[in-house]
């Protein structure tokens, strides 16, 4: 009978400082109903009412935009999950495009809003990045009725409520022409929307990536290809990441560190080994955060899983107090050991192997254009690394 051997993963496998880095928080997805797609599909929605009506929230008469469908039962359903986005969000967790053709005529393009459809899933985390997915309708329009043209002067103004509403036709849909305006009447059980946000485009003026540079591309033919997972994030974006987390979890400690000359002296000092103040402030955050889970220093005792997962959990629940407190007082080893540790975490998001030093983990990071990066701390002109 053979006995199994162990494998060592080596002395220092739980004594190894953790590190984190915060613009690599892990995604979590955020993924939009597509039922009300189906819904205004069966509807046949062929033309767009432009009218009146009395809000009764504002108290007062605004412009209406109606959707103009033949099945009126179809269009219900699609506000009725219109309605429940709103209750959970607000009426405009609805997002409008008007999208203006060079050659004529128009698209509209309706979607959920997608900072209202994050909140709808996924609350107020603040320890992941959202993945967000949502589909988009969109309708045709070959001509543009003057009366949208004064829409879109009324909506330039800063506040600008109007309703979105739905309508069926009042005679066959036949007696429809370009030149004529539908007879249409309201559906009795179709509550319309009061909305404040509406997107106007012209063609060329559609930014890649935009809801109205997606109406573009669909309507086109060219439609981009869904994505079948989270972006991976360049150097820029998790930089840019990384600045939003900090000042998102550590305010208090970020506005310390700006006020105290002790880590002013920190910084110059590890400026001669060539680390940037982003590092810094990084290793100060994850420091605090480590002596409050209990860690000590460097998130010590703890594999690189269950760091990563128990800082999760921490920044999840944790909050911070102005309360006149100093920050802890740390060596330039501390911190120099947490700036490796750090770096090691963005070295693995990358694809690269860990390096066991400081000047191994810059030259790393140099190469990957990953170590030059904004601080969440706008530090004095003094406080900036050398080359």
């Amino acid at each position: 009978m053979k006995r199994r051997r162990r494998t060592s993963r080596g002395p220092d496998f739980k004594l190894r400082p953790r590190g984190f880095d915060y613009g690599c928080l892990p995604y979590v997805a955020a993924i939009a109903s597509v039922d009300f797609i189906g819904h205004l599909n069966a509807a046949v929605v062929d033309a767009i009412a432009y009218g009146s009506a009395w809000s009764g929230t504002l108290d007062k008469e605004v412009p209406v935009i109606s959707l103009v469908a033949q099945r009126g039962n179809e269009l219900v359903k699609a506000f009725e999950e219109f309605s429940a986005w709103s209750q959970m969000t607000d009426p405009d967790s609805v997002a409008m495009s008007f999208v203006f053709r060079k050659n004529g005529g128009y698209l509209l393009a309706i979607s959920p809003e997608y900072s209202r459809l994050q909140r709808r899933c996924l609350g107020f985390d603040r320890a992941h990045r959202a993945f967000v997915l949502g589909p988009t309708w969109i309708k045709p329009i070959d001509s543009i009725n003057p009366l949208l043209q004064a829409f879109r002067k009324y909506c330039s103004a800063p506040i600008a409520p109007f309703l979105l509403d739905g309508v069926t036709y009042v005679g066959p849909r036949s007696v429809l022409t370009p030149r004529s305006s539908p007879d249409v009447r309201p559906i009795p059980s179709l509550k319309p929307l009061q909305k404040f946000e509406v997107t106007f485009v012209d063609e060329d003026e559609a930014t890649p990536n935009s809801m109205a540079w997606l109406a573009l591309r669909a309507e086109s033919g060219n439609e981009p290809e869904s994505p079948t997972g989270p972006p991976k994030l360049e150097p820029d974006g998790i930089a840019k990441q990384r600045t939003r987390a900090l000042a998102q979890h550590f305010p208090v400690t970020l506005e310390r560190m700006r006020r105290e000359s002790s880590v002013q002296r920190l910084m110059r000092g590890l400026a001669e080994y060539g680390v940037r103040p982003w590092q810094i402030e990084q290793a100060l955050c994850n420091l605090v955060l480590s002596a409050e889970m209990g860690r000590g220093a460097h998130f010590a005792g703890l594999s690189a899983r269950e760091a990563e997962n128990g800082i999760i959990q921490a920044i999840r629940t944790r909050y911070e107090l102005a309360d006149g407190g100093e920050l802890p007082a740390y060596s330039t080893e501390d911190v120099s050991t947490q700036v490796v540790a750090d770096g090691n975490v963005l070295l693995r998001h990358l694809a690269k192997k860990r390096r066991a030093n400081l000047a191994g983990l810059q030259a790393a990071l140099r190469s990957l254009s990953a170590l030059e990066a904004d601080t969440a701390v706008d530090p004095p002109a003094e406080w900036s690394a050398s080359s």
